[in-house]
């Protein structure tokens, strides 16, 4: 689950989370509302599966990505899910305004830097996992 309303970053990040051989169906929101309507409506894992990973950008219109990291956090079904924050923003305005996350990426300037966050993803999916599997 990807929340960003800039279509190019979504396609970087496509493309990095490829390069990072993550194996991977998107459902891309334009807004923080698109996406709390989501997550309203899929009570039921079994009717529709949840997403293994959402990716938040801070910065979207109509609820921004800690809104709707709240409503991940506090939906019983979806409060495992790993949260990635991806935002421009420095790392300290994201910890200071989402943090219940499982990581925070600035989005690089770089295009080559920006298709090696995949694999900051990965790491930062695979360490939660981790986690809870231990909790």
């Amino acid at each position: 689950m990807i929340v960003e309303d800039n279509r190019a970053d979504v396609y970087l990040l496509k493309r990095a989370l490829n390069k990072a051989e993550m194996d991977f169906t998107t459902i891309v929101f334009e807004d923080g509302e698109s996406a709390f309507r989501y997550i309203d409506r899929n009570p039921v894992p079994e009717a529709k599966p949840l997403p293994d990973l959402a990716i938040l950008d801070l910065n979207v219109p109509r609820r921004d990505g800690s809104e709707v990291l709240a409503h991940i956090r506090r939906t019983p079904k979806w409060r495992h899910i790993p949260v990635v924050i991806l935002s421009s923003s420095p790392t300290q305005v994201m910890l200071d305004r989402a943090a219940h996350a499982d990581c925070y990426i600035t989005k690089p300037c770089e295009l080559n830097e920006f298709l090696g966050i995949g694999e900051r993803i990965r790491d930062c999916v695979d360490a939660s996992r981790m986690i809870r599997k231990q909790a």
